[in-house]
């Protein structure tokens, strides 16, 4: 039963951060319709508590404030996808999404070539190449949050077959990819979010990051 338990919580930390991740990539129409519909809205709960329980409560009035927005679909995702525009691309854009924008040589590694060379040396030591033609950043907020989901999904394969000590070091793999170099890059646009934009739903996008 609490092996089942650890598959369940590192499955539903995989499926948050790439959702996060997409999230955090600049929105289709129909992605943006998704984002910002009330059945995603409570799936996002679900899976914070599925993460750690007690966890989803750091949503504080999110959930309400999107409840509360209704409209048309469209209206709110063309609204969301203005935020992502106006925060995100514009040139001398107001929130970066890229690492070394806000993590500051908390490795060695990072202190000799940079904090972008760094997280990319973290993917390769799996494996992991960018796909061609992708033009983001390996420090981009949406990679590495799919670095993690990546991370954790493995880590539930391994605690299903069984492997208890690898399933281990893919978990103290993660904690310490999140500590060195997602944890400040998430928090940093998070509160540079919640700062700067009304939007109900990015503004809950944001409280997830947090969270």
């Amino acid at each position: 039963a609490e092996r089942n338990a650890l598959v369940d919580q590192a499955t539903a930390l995989s499926s948050l951060a790439c959702t996060l991740g997409w999230l955090f990539s600049y929105p289709t129409t129909t992605v943006a319709v998704e984002a910002t519909s009330l059945e995603f809205v409570a799936r996002c709960y679900v899976l914070m508590e599925e993460v750690s329980t007690g966890s989803s409560s750091l949503l504080g009035d999110g959930v309400c404030r999107c409840a509360s927005k209704g409209g048309e679909a469209s209206v709110r995702a063309a609204e969301l996808r203005r935020e992502h525009t106006r925060l995100f691309l514009v040139p001398f854009r107001p929130v970066s999404l890229e690492g070394s924008k806000w993590v500051k040589e908390r490795t060695l590694l990072a202190r000799k070539r940079g904090e972008r060379f760094a997280v990319e040396q973290e993917y390769r030591s799996r494996g992991i190449a960018r796909k061609p033609g992708s033009s983001a950043p390996c420090d981009h907020l949406s990679c590495e949050l799919d670095y993690v989901s990546f991370l954790a999904a493995a880590e539930a394969r391994a605690l299903e077959d069984g492997s208890m000590s690898l399933a281990l070091e893919l978990k103290q793999e993660r904690g310490r990819f999140m500590r060195d170099h997602l944890r400040d890059l998430a928090l940093g646009v998070s509160t540079r979010v919640r700062q700067l934009s009304a939007n109900p739903h990015l503004t809950f996008h944001a409280r997830l990051l947090a969270a």
